[in-house]
């Protein structure tokens, strides 16, 4: 949508709007219309040309946002527990760290420390959820939801790890997580570890 001129092409797009109702004014007055009638052409067409300017700016925008989404370096989020694993984490059942990492990690993405993206969890075959694109997941939905726990820690194929409500369970979130990989590596290496509880750290791995 045009609302300011901040770039080269709103203005080019502006001064573009402008003329054509411009010459479309002249050309009305010219055929010697009245000067309602040249008033009503004038306003229709610089109507109808902003609408056609903001469509094409509109999936112009559109386009450039998903070349950025799709260019962005990901990490899954089984990839990111491997990486834990080999700093010392303890994924093993019963062990406290599972929890601990997944809020900590569902925080991150709530402060916007990690963009997150996902497959959005809908009733609808497996097949046609994981054909569907990935998803930037926005910071607010994690108000409200977390990564499950259960299936980051058993989880063998990353389509099953999942955004999850606690404690209702009824609302659906996101499928197949993955995460900024240079947020979410660096993430590890600071934040999470920084915050990791030391009594846990001592635990052992098996």
């Amino acid at each position: 949508m045009i609302s300011t001129i901040d770039s080269s092409h709103s203005l080019i797009s502006w001064v573009g709007i402008t003329l054509t109702t411009f010459i479309a004014a002249i050309v009305a007055d010219m055929a010697h219309a009245s000067k309602s009638t040249v008033v009503i052409i004038g306003v229709a067409v610089f109507i109808l040309t902003t609408l056609l300017v903001m469509t094409i700016l509109g999936r112009r925008k559109a386009v450039e946002e998903k070349r950025m989404i799709d260019s962005t370096a990901k990490i899954s989020l089984l990839q990111l527990r491997s990486e834990a694993l080999l700093r010392g984490w303890n994924f093993s059942r019963g062990s406290e760290q599972t929890l601990e990492f997944t809020l900590t990690v569902s925080q991150a993405a709530l402060d916007c420390q990690i963009e997150f993206w996902g497959r959005k969890e809908i009733d609808a075959a497996e097949e046609v959820i994981r054909s569907n694109p990935l998803q930037p997941i926005p910071a607010g939905h994690w108000l409200e939801f977390a990564v499950e726990p259960v299936r980051f820690v058993t989880s063998t194929d990353n389509y099953f790890t999942r955004s999850y409500e606690f404690p209702s369970l009824e609302k659906k979130g996101y499928l197949d997580l993955h995460l900024n990989r240079e947020q979410a590596l660096i993430w590890l290496d600071t934040t999470a570890e920084s915050s990791r509880n030391p009594d846990l750290k001592s635990q052992p791995t098996d």
